[in-house]
């Protein structure tokens, strides 16, 4: 998920210190983007590991994905309304050319946070 590190590797080391919960939260999201944060957030189970028996589906790649994008959504939202940062604004460079994953990412961004984080996205240069 190209694109997206660059926006949650500025995050972590916030999110270190003052919302480790968060971290502890979503992991399984954050291992997806940033690998290298396993060893730091343990080898988080998978999401079909953590679903309760009744919501339990096989786990493909691409729902995997998707279901990715939702829970770094979440994440995003829940580390605005702790730090109570106000409006944000994100600028995405070569947004054109991006993966059809992290376009999702911010189409879903905007669609289900934009208005509750004061969302402003801009194309970058």
């Amino acid at each position: 998920m190209g694109g997206l590190r660059e926006l949650f590797q500025e995050l972590i080391p916030t999110l270190r210190c003052q919302a480790p919960q968060l971290l502890e939260r979503h992991a399984q999201e954050l291992c997806q983007v940033l690998p290298e944060l396993r060893f730091e957030l343990g080898f988080p189970q998978s999401l079909t590991d953590i679903v309760p028996e009744e919501e339990k589906t096989r786990n493909y790649a691409a729902d995997r994905a998707y279901r990715c994008l939702h829970g770094l959504i979440e994440l995003l939202s829940d580390w605005h309304e702790l730090a109570d940062l106000g409006p944000w604004s994100i600028a995405c460079e070569d947004y054109d050319e991006a993966n059809p994953l992290v376009r999702r990412f911010y189409t879903q961004l905007l669609r289900r946070r934009g208005a509750r984080l004061g969302l402003r996205i801009a194309p970058g240069r």
